[in-house]
């Protein structure tokens, strides 16, 4: 560990002076309050979500695609409280080598693994066919932004280091509505699904424990995990950015050789474009670096949290 915290810099070949180009850029992002532009990003959104899931409104699909997901959130929910019945029956015949038991155990076994199969299988084919339809109604939203009044042509003329300057168009329209919809589908149904296993295991869990201690540690646990979790896992959000606006840069640079093939040919402007390009590469390298980095604590931290959490329980029951 310590000969790869002192080297592995020197391996990826990053250079340090756009490593820090990028940290104070996250640490002014960071420090900067509340203001009117990220105010406006967050009623935008409520705008958005409110448009998608509004029963009433001219769209409203997103209603009928949360219900669905509610509805196999549930079943699998069940799913995994019956099968925690089943492993408790299935041990105790095992520990009592009740062979009778043992098969009908087995049996037993097969609807709920069936089952959940399918709930796996529909889950997954609801949430790419939900993504899918938020990302269309995004699209034709922002294209027809991006069309309207000319925009695309006034843009050029204006700063980009102005503030609430949107860069990449191309890159906003094309990959960042398909993340804006799966991400938020998956904030909404992961906090949804929480909220149901709580309540359905929740009982349970107090029901089954020896001391009040023991699920008291466990929601402890629980909020303490998330709120560190956030914790270190919220410079991801900005260096996650800087990464995809440092990618579009770089393809950027590259568009501008097929669109503007014939000038770089004439001018012979070929080590111009390529020490471009490769400048560009470099800021990839270093928002990479970045990025991983913060990948790595996250891991780090969950990793020991998830190790933590199935022995700090039992510390509470030892006499």
């Amino acid at each position: 560990v310590v000969i790869f915290e002192l080297a592995h810099r020197h391996w990826a070949h990053v250079d340090p002076w756009r490593v820090q180009e990028f940290l104070q850029s996250e640490r002014s992002r960071s420090d900067s309050s509340w203001t009117s532009s990220q105010k406006g990003m967050l009623d935008s959104v409520c705008q958005h979500w409110w448009r998608h899931f509004a029963p009433l409104g001219e769209r409203g699909v997103g209603a009928v695609f949360l219900l669905a997901q509610l509805a196999v959130t549930c079943f699998a929910v069940q799913i995994d409280l019956a099968l925690t019945d089943w492993r408790k029956a299935f041990f105790n015949v095992l520990q009592a080598r009740d062979r009778v038991g043992f098969h009908r155990q087995l049996w037993d076994f097969v609807p709920i693994a069936a089952a959940s199969t399918l709930a796996s299988i529909y889950d997954g084919y609801l949430t790419t066919m939900w993504d899918l339809r938020w990302r269309e109604e995004l699209t034709h939203d922002f294209t027809s932004l991006w069309l309207a009044e000319r925009s695309y042509y006034y843009v050029r003329f204006g700063s980009p280091a102005a503030e609430g300057t949107i860069d990449n168009f191309d890159q906003r329209i094309v990959e960042d509505t398909a993340l804006f919809a799966s991400n938020s589908r998956a904030l909404i149904c992961s906090a949804v699904s929480a909220a149901m296993r709580l309540a359905v295991f929740g009982p349970a869990l107090i029901r089954i424990a020896p001391t009040p201690h023991v699920w008291q540690l466990c929601l402890v646990l629980s909020f303490t995990s998330s709120v560190f979790t956030h914790v270190v896992g919220h410079p991801l959000s900005t260096r996650s950015a800087a990464l995809q606006r440092s990618e579009a840069d770089f393809r950027t640079s590259l568009m501008r050789l097929r669109i503007f093939a014939e000038d770089i040919a004439l001018q012979q402007g070929e080590a111009a474009e390529g020490a471009n390009a490769a400048r560009y590469f470099e800021n990839i390298k270093a928002a990479t670096w970045l990025a991983a980095r913060g990948t790595l604590n996250l891991t780090l931290f969950t990793s020991a949290y998830g190790l933590a959490s199935g022995v700090l329980p039992f510390l509470v029951l030892v006499p």
